[in-house]
């Protein structure tokens, strides 16, 4: 079935501010019934404002010239009931533009206060805000008085504001001419069935990729010869060994350091700078070294969760040292975190929680982390399937690194360069061909060892230290006699009592949380 065409190209157009809402308030301009809610918050209005008086585009418009019926359209808290219309147009692509010039130059309220479209301008230097109280200086004045010329001349006769009066009413003036003759092209699709319209509709709203937020910082904040989110990655690794984290999850710490709230975003008005990178470097690297040296996760490809990185880079931006116990407690917090599945959930909502957690006492603000992840903790399996991006596989992989490292097999640089630079599954090979996507039949670097010439199980002749690689000498009988079965039984028996044994350690599921004694007697932790 062949998709539907236009019977005729659309026609270009150029349409002001003025127009868009004269044709609005006669009923001509209206939004059709498949537009999508209304989604932009008071910022997305500013900005838009903001754009006009700088001479920024604002995009295009995408307009259906129909006949259109009487009914009542609403243009946020503007409403117009509107009449019959021949050759209406109705608003394919631009809703939420509109709706704001609308909205906000033609607000019902005398003085509109509250909601998204109640915005005011300084006269002093053009700047925009949405009030939730009328302003006292004189200065400020609602958009709705420069969308109404009638209202324009009337303030201009009334307001006294001094020395500054005529400035200000000039400004005023000069404001009202550029935005009510800021032009915006349209093109007009006319005689198009509505299967076609939205067919465009949706094309428009979903065409092309969407940059990463990471892409977006870096466009607006990054210069050619220095990229901050990709100099935090890379430094950050230099210092810790901890592998190239991805700029969108650096992202993330960078406004966790900024700001509490995870859905603030960088502005012009709100740039971050040097400082706060540096911030941030300094602050992960006291994470990072955490993780690895208290925590035991060498490399971040063996973190169950990064989100937990989210958290760590606040905490240690506020707090740079901790106590031996406030540090303990909060290797239990992420381990336990991490086996419970906690950690997984990374969402806004869940990780401002836990940001607003750290305060400025170090030892509440670890209780409260602790507060927030439970005892009850899942064991991963030994027999699962073998995936790299899984927690429960980089559960097993972590307690395999940590016994190379203890049975000095690998130093803890040579592992993480080793980390870094292969996948894990390349690491960690099969020992067992016929169960080989189990984590259980998964050994570091396997096929560094001899096979045997007839293709059987393979046969460690020659390992430096097998116990090193969670094995021993019964597993390798079983593999040496055939019997796989028997094989992963009981290296899946081993990793379980090797990880068991971190858990209790690390996460330490049956111990008391309290904080240090000395605390809570009031002195030094």
């Amino acid at each position: 079935m062949s998709l539907p065409s236009l019977p005729e190209h659309p026609r270009a157009e150029s349409l002001k501010v003025e127009d868009l809402i004269s044709r609005a308030e006669k009923g001509r301009l209206r939004v059709p019934d498949f537009q999508r809610p209304l989604r932009w918050t008071s910022e997305n209005v500013l900005e838009l404002f903001d754009s006009i008086v700088r001479g920024f585009p604002i995009g295009s418009l995408l307009l259906w010239s129909k006949d259109l019926p009487p009914g009542v359209q609403r243009f946020g808290p503007v409403e117009v009931q509107a009449p019959a219309q021949r050759e209406g147009l109705l608003l394919v692509d631009g809703q939420q533009r509109v709706t704001a010039l609308i909205g906000a130059l033609r607000h019902p309220m005398k003085s509109p206060c509250g909601g998204v479209y109640s915005v005011w301008v300084n006269l002093k230097d053009y700047s925009f805000k949405v009030m939730r109280t009328v302003p006292t200086e004189l200065a400020w004045l609602p958009l709705n008085v420069l969308g109404d010329r009638k209202q324009l001349h009337q303030w201009s006769r009334t307001i006294q504001a001094g020395v500054e009066t005529e400035e200000l009413i000039n400004r005023a003036f000069e404001l009202e001419k550029l935005i009510m003759s800021y032009a915006l092209p349209a093109y007009i699709v006319v005689d198009a069935p509505l299967d076609v319209l939205k067919l465009i509709f949706s094309r428009v709203n979903h065409a092309g990729v969407a940059l990463k937020d990471s892409e977006v910082f870096s466009a607006l904040f990054g210069a050619e010869e220095d990229q901050p989110l990709a100099r935090l990655a890379e430094e950050l690794h230099q210092n810790t060994g901890f592998g190239q984290l991805s700029q969108d999850w650096l992202l993330r710490c960078v406004r966790a350091v900024h700001d509490p709230n995870p859905r603030r975003e960088f502005s012009e008005k709100d740039r971050p700078d040097s400082k706060l990178i540096n911030r941030v470097l300094q602050a992960l690297t006291r994470a990072c070294d955490f993780i690895i040296t208290e925590a035991e996760f060498p490399h971040s490809a063996l973190l169950p969760y990064r989100g937990a990185l989210i958290v760590l880079a606040r905490l240690f931006d506020m707090h740079a040292r901790l106590t031996p116990r406030d540090s303990a407690l909060l290797v239990r917090w992420l381990w336990r975190g991490a086996l419970s599945g906690v950690h997984a959930n990374t969402s806004n909502e869940v990780i401002h929680r836990q940001l607003m957690d750290i305060g400025e006492d170090p030892t509440e603000s670890v209780q409260r982390l602790l507060d927030r992840v439970p005892r009850e903790l899942r064991a991963p399996d030994p027999t699962a399937t073998w995936n790299g991006g899984a927690a429960n596989t980089r559960f097993f992989a972590a307690a395999m690194c940590s016994r190379l490292i203890r049975t000095d097999m690998i130093s803890l640089r040579e592992l993480q360069a080793e980390l870094e630079a292969h996948p894990l599954g390349e690491l960690f090979q099969t020992l067992d061909p016929s169960h080989g996507k189990t984590i259980a039949s998964r050994v570091w670097k396997a096929k560094r060892y001899a096979l045997r010439s007839d293709q059987q199980p393979p046969l460690f002749s020659g390992a430096p230290d097998p116990y090193g690689l969670v094995l021993d000498d019964l597993m390798l009988s079983a593999l040496e006699a055939g019997d796989q079965g028997e094989f992963i039984a009981q290296r899946a028996r081993a990793l379980r009592d090797e990880l068991d044994g971190m858990i209790k350690r690390l996460a330490a599921p049956g111990e008391n949380d309290r904080p240090a004694i000395a605390y809570l007697m009031g002195g030094a932790a």
